[in-house]
């Protein structure tokens, strides 16, 4: 479309500005509203921050100081934490107000902005002017050669003729002119000729690192993988085979663990300058021999080699990626020395960024420069150093040879002879650690100072600088213990030398200065000091400034680690005299009345050395002094008063309380004991393997005889005669435990689950049994009240072991092989009394006033099928548990085979009962059964009037009776013909007159009383109808089957335990028969 030039002119003469009096005609100023002139005005916020953003990063700083300050208060003295608080207060108060004086200035800050954006606009106006003014000098300077081009007279007579342009350049039409956009489909299907081409040229030609060999292509792209290092993604410029590959974008797979500052500052995809610089690198590294061709400076590929762009790419994210978590754990280091590390911890950083040294407990530079003695060696100026760096590894040892064979094929199928242009630089983070040697002025062997490999790697999904420092610190710091405790423990003065004194755990050492007082001695994971701190819980005013300078003093000069001679010395600046060793008089030592001396220089001194067979132990006078001859040369006689034997001197007053405290309960019981020496080759209990006093041989135990201390107790025949009662832990007042030994007569080896396979069980808290001794160690935490705890636990204990004998007995001398003992672990016994059925006994208030207490369950244990593991015996339970109970004074064995007696006999009528409940129920017709005593069990029918009784008599017989008959009225015996009375053959049928008018007038006078009492009360059990008749029907069925000893009588039957299940399945069935008509 073309235009007239009268329109375009009066169109032009519209947009240009009116003209009057030969000037430019401008728009009212003050018409104009400030707010769209401010809107003008350019934004300048160079040098400035948001008040929300300063006033939360204040905030922060404040909350992390004093979360780590709450971290590092506690392992401070006094002193440096008063210190420590005040440093900290002054400088947050700083903070504080700097913030208020911001916060006050920030008032006008929306002034300031105007201003400072009114000078931005004032600057840059100035700076258009200026440029103006240079440009028309410049184009002054340049008319001079400025010529015209010859005439465009085509485009001239164009616009002459038809009013437009028709010939526009080309330039303009591409720049104006929109291309048309692609489709959907056409760019889906480039991008998969693109993933086509990709692939042809990664399977055929192109050489790919093995590392890389984990690859997916999509959207036109392939992505290549490397665990812990990279994941990049590139794409080819063109389908060609001369085309070359281009970077897109890079990913570092690296974790940081707790740790978000971190991430912000190294994100895992690179951002800003730092993405545009591996972005260039990497298209360089790409197109290194494709830009040779444009670029004559650049080498070019040498004749017999091929381009590897993959390779060289390769190399240089693995150099990024390293660098990337090396710079990452100068970060994490540096930001430990912010967070207390500072004055203890060093980092150095390489110039080629490619290593990176830390130096952990720096010593400063006053206690560097602190003047040494002459024979001392100068303390190292740090504690160990700590080597992070980027450095090459062989072939062989970065890949797998499968790796290797796979890297050989492929170059062997797609180079064929020629070789390729790059090789791969495998490269890894290298840790190293070297400690120090003479750290604390210890010498430590090589091998203590060593870490596998494996704790020092560095993890890419888990990368932490501080987890690998501690580790290295935590090894150098144990060693440094396991040194110091050596060094102490082979003192030459031997103040440390005795066991117990030094107590070595995890992190510390526990130094046992006399009697509560203990020292905790650890090395200070910052700064690798030795710290001292008093653990006793009633702790010295003003003691700990003392154990801080005390510190000090061991960190200066760490070869004057122990504390006494800095008391030394300290008394000699006062003009004192001190002893290491004291020489005492015989005199000052016949004081001390209640130590043998004579008995503790044998047991320090062996066996060999004298017997204490003779030492008189009675009363008060535990330890009777003994006299000693010394020698007319002045030399000592063995009893030099040193610290260890004032710490001795304490522990055996001690040991004095707790006997005191247990002879006055034998005292007050009339119990007579005698002292015993507990290294005459006595076997010790358990129990004593936690003595830690090296004293524990030298103070004797007590023995009472088990006739005087079990008088009256239960089945003290169980007991050995000699019983030990044995203080422990007499150096603490707090926790002084007493252990009772008592040897059993009869060994019974625990069973069962509980039991467990070792030779020491140990049922509860307070008994100890060992099974190869038949010793039960009974301990007591209380010393004022260990006999009647003794007393409580032995009447449990001994119960069971008696029963545990007597069922084991049962099975050999009774000769009844269906007895098993199941389980026994000294508090509760369990056996099988028949096949499939057991019983569990466990014993109750030992002490109560109303006896002892057993308790019984029965149960079945080769029955899983809950429907089916009812034991009949539980509803007889609280019967059975009154045979146990009756037993008198060592009666309890009789005891216990009545009750298996009463559990073998009634167990065919419990089985049986339990049966015909079990038809009735599935039959709708309900009836109970229960127990009415141990060896009486009633069968109850619906009516509540008729009831079947089956009491258990003498010689393994059952009576099956009618309900209400009673056994105390008498009544006449009619014999089977079948039993063993001597009766005709026919009596059963046909008994003799005398009886039968006998049996008659006794049914007569029965049947009367019987209606008479039924019309009295109704709520009496009522006889069965016909119950004679039916008792002889089922005896004479049960003869006719050959069933021995019936015995039929008037109102029930007798017969053997055996013939139980028949008998009264045959009367059940034929009274329910009678009852339901």
């Amino acid at each position: 479309m073309t235009q007239p030039v009268e329109q375009l002119g009066s169109q032009m003469a519209v947009d240009s500005p009116s003209f009057e009096n030969g000037a430019p005609q401008q728009p009212d100023v003050d018409s104009v509203p400030v707010e769209e002139l401010e809107r003008e005005l350019p934004m300048v916020t160079d040098g400035q921050i948001e008040l929300s953003d300063l006033l939360s990063r204040v905030v922060q700083a404040i909350y992390a100081e004093l979360t780590e300050m709450a971290e590092t208060l506690p392992s401070m003295s006094d002193v440096v934490r008063k210190r420590t608080l005040a440093d900290r207060a002054v400088k947050t108060k700083k903070q504080v107000v700097k913030l208020y004086a911001v916060a006050k200035w920030s008032r006008d800050a929306e002034t300031i902005q105007k201003c400072m954006n009114i000078t931005s606009f004032l600057g840059a106006h100035h700076r258009q002017l200026e440029y103006s003014a240079d440009f028309l000098q410049r184009l002054k300077a340049d008319l001079g050669r400025v010529r015209l081009r010859n005439h465009d007279l085509l485009t001239s007579l164009d616009v002459l003729t038809t009013g437009s342009y028709l010939r526009l350049p080309t330039c303009i039409k591409k720049s104006v002119t929109q291309p048309v956009p692609l489709t959907d489909e056409e760019v889906a299907k480039t991008l998969k000729d693109m993933e086509k081409a990709i692939l042809y040229r990664l399977r055929m030609s192109e050489i790919i690192p093995v590392e890389m060999s984990r690859y997916k292509i999509e959207d036109g792209r392939v992505f290549f993988t490397v665990p812990k290092l990279f994941e990049v993604s590139i794409c080819l410029t063109g389908p060609l085979s001369t085309d070359g590959w281009f970077f897109v974008h890079v990913e570092f797979p690296i974790n940081l663990k707790d740790e978000t500052t971190g991430l912000q500052e190294f994100p895992r995809i690179p951002t800003g300058w730092a993405k545009q610089f591996i972005s260039q690198e990497a298209d360089t590294r790409l197109g290194y021999y494709l830009l040779a061709e444009s670029a004559p400076d650049r080498p070019k590929l040498p004749e017999g080699f091929v381009d590897t762009p993959l390779i060289r790419l390769y190399n240089f994210l693995e150099m990024m990626s390293l660098s990337y978590q090396l710079e990452i754990l100068c970060f994490q280091a540096e930001r430990m020395r912010s967070l207390g590390w500072g004055e203890h911890l060093s980092i150095q950083m390489s110039p080629d960024r490619k290593t990176m040294k830390a130096l952990y407990w720096v010593r400063s530079a006053s206690q560097a420069q602190q003047p040494q003695k002459a024979r001392q060696k100068p303390l190292p100026a740090y504690g160990g150093s700590l080597t992070i760096s980027i450095e090459t590894v062989k072939m062989r040892s970065a890949r797998t040879p499968e790796q290797i064979v796979l890297a050989r094929v492929q170059q062997r199928v797609k180079l064929g002879n020629t070789k390729p242009s790059d090789e791969v630089q495998p490269l890894r983070l290298s840790v190293t650690w070297e400690p120090s040697p003479g750290v604390l002025a210890v010498k430590l062997p090589p091998s203590d100072l060593t870490l596998p490999w494996h704790e020092l790697a560095m993890d890419a999904d888990n990368l932490d600088f501080e987890s690998v420092l501690r580790k290295v610190i935590e090894k150098h710091s144990r060693a440094l213990l396991v040194a110091l405790r050596a060094k102490l423990e082979q003192d030459p003065r031997g103040e440390f030398s005795e066991p117990g004194v030094v107590v070595a755990e995890k992190d510390a050492l526990h130094l046992h200065l006399c009697t509560d007082e203990v020292v905790t001695m650890n090395v200070d994971m910052r700064s690798g000091r030795l710290n001292f701190k008093d653990i006793n819980d009633l702790g010295v005013a003003g003691r700990a400034s003392r154990f801080y300078m005390v510190t000090l003093r061991v960190h200066s000069q760490p070869e004057a680690l122990t504390i006494l001679s800095i008391a030394e010395e300290k008394a000699r600046y006062l003009g004192y005299q001190s002893y290491r060793t004291r020489n005492l008089a015989q005199q000052v030592l016949e004081d001390i009345a209640f130590l043998d001396f004579e008995r503790i220089r044998a047991s320090r001194q062996g066996p060999d050395f004298g017997t204490t067979s003779n030492v008189s132990l009675q009363g008060l006078s535990l330890y009777d002094y003994k006299d000693w001859n010394t020698s007319d040369s002045g030399t000592s006689s063995g009893f030099d008063l040193t610290i260890h034997t004032v710490k001795e001197l304490y522990s055996y007053c001690c040991a004095r309380v707790a006997y005191i405290n247990v002879e006055r309960q034998f005292k007050n019981r009339n119990i007579p004991y005698t002292h015993v020496n507990p290294a005459n080759g006595a076997t010790q209990p358990p129990e004593t393997i936690r003595i830690q006093s090296s004293l524990a041989r030298c103070v004797p135990s007590l023995c009472v005889q088990a006739t005087d201390i079990l008088s009256g107790a239960p089945a003290a025949e169980a007991a050995m005669p000699n019983i030990r009662v044995i203080p422990l832990n007499w150096w603490s007042d707090s926790s002084a435990q007493v252990i009772t030994c008592v040897k059993l007569k009869y060994v019974q080896q625990p069973l069962g689950k509980r039991a467990g396979s070792s030779t020491i069980i140990r049922p509860s808290k307070r008994i100890i049994y060992d099974t190869t001794e038949a010793v039960v160690s009974f301990l007591s935490e209380d010393v004022r009240t260990c006999v009647d705890e003794f007393l409580e636990e032995w009447a449990r204990v001994s119960k069971m072991v008696v029963i545990a004998r007597e069922v084991a007995k049962m099975s050999k001398e009774k000769l009844w092989s269906d007895i098993q003992l199941l389980s026994f672990d000294l508090q509760t016994v369990e056996f099988a009394y028949a096949p499939g059925y057991a019983v569990s006994i466990t014993c109750e208030d030992q002490l109560s006033l109303d006896g002892t207490k057993f308790i019984l369950r029965f149960t079945r244990p080769d029955h899983d099928d809950p429907a089916d593991s009812f034991n009949p015996h539980d509803d007889a339970e609280p019967f059975l548990t009154s045979i146990l109970q009756q037993h008198g004074q060592g009666r309890l064995a009789p005891s216990l085979e009545r009750l298996v007696m009463v559990l073998r006999d009634t167990l065919p009528i419990a089985v049986e009962l339990e049966k015909i409940r079990k038809g009735c129920q599935e039959q709708s017709y309900h009836v109970d059964t229960f127990a009415k005593a141990s060896g009486w069990y009633r069968l109850l029918y619906p009516t509540f009037k008729h009831a079947l009784d089956f009491r258990l008599l003498k010689n393994q017989r059952v009576a099956i009776l009618d309900g209400s008959h009673s056994l105390f009225k008498p009544s006449h015996v009619r014999v089977d013909s079948s039993g063993s009375a001597p009766q005709s053959s026919n009596s059963t049928k046909t008994p003799s007159n005398n009886s039968s008018s006998s049996l008659n007038q006794m049914s007569t006078s029965s049947s009367s009383s019987s209606s008479n009492a039924a019309a009295a009360n109704e709520l009496f059990l009522q006889p069965i109808p016909q119950f004679s008749q039916i008792a002889k029907e089922a005896v004479s069925e049960a003869a006719q089957a050959g069933t021995p000893n019936l015995v039929d009588i008037t109102v029930g039957v007798i017969c053997e335990t055996s013939a139980v299940g028949v008998l009264a399945q045959n009367i059940h069935r034929r009274v329910v028969e009678k009852l339901k008509r």
